[in-house]
């Protein structure tokens, strides 16, 4: 009774037989503490979810993650709201949470390689520009190759833009050198060796042949 008036004051209804169930499955066969329940309500409202199925969902997922108390739940919720959710949007993966081995990505590039989300929201979109679908595997190369080579701000991104252009301009203006055309070469007629003739000895000829 007390669950069902709790949710009915967030909700702002009256709940139907349905709602009841779901709220007993969550409480019975999830085993959710009264408390957790709460802010199981809680959240979901506040986040623009008053459906119990929906609430259903989270509470199955939670109970997946092995989530028993409101502390856990919290920090679960927290990790959703200030990590996972930004990247969802940013591949226009919304209206869902992350899969499991979304979120350990997203937790290997805030904790493990301490990327601020701005670096990890430029990766992503980077993905998005170069092979136009979202792609955790592509954005994580991208903030390893960037962990490696020592970034730690946008800056610092912008200079290893500004070095790989240019490597490319240097690269394209040897290329180009490489293959312009030669010299056109000399006129064959030149090209040939020049014939001297003895002319007094030429005529010479001529005459006594006459």
């Amino acid at each position: 009774s007390e669950l069902i008036f709790v949710a009915q004051k967030y909700i702002g209804k009256t709940l139907s037989s349905a709602d009841t169930n779901t709220l007993l499955y969550i409480y019975d066969k999830l085993g959710f503490t009264v408390e957790l329940m709460e802010y199981l309500i809680e959240y979901c409202v506040n986040n623009g979810h008053k459906s119990l199925r929906y609430m259903e969902k989270v509470a199955i997922s939670w109970a997946k993650e092995n989530i028993i108390t409101v502390e856990q739940a919290k920090a679960n919720t927290n990790l959703y709201n200030t990590k996972c959710y930004p990247v969802l949007k940013a591949f226009g993966l919304n209206g869902r949470n992350p899969g499991e081995s979304e979120k350990a990505f997203i937790v290997k590039w805030t904790n493990s390689l301490g990327f601020s989300m701005d670096i990890i929201l430029n990766a992503c979109d980077r993905t998005i520009q170069t092979i136009h679908q979202p792609s955790f595997e592509y954005a994580d190369s991208i903030l390893t190759n960037w962990s490696k080579q020592g970034v730690q701000r946008l800056d610092d991104i912008k200079k290893l833009d500004a070095q790989f252009a240019d490597s490319k301009k240097q690269k394209q203006m040897t290329a180009s050198k490489n293959t312009a055309p030669q010299t056109a070469s000399k006129n064959t007629f030149t090209d040939f060796s020049q014939r001297t003739y003895d002319y007094d000895a030429l005529e010479k000829r001529i005459l006594a042949n006459r």
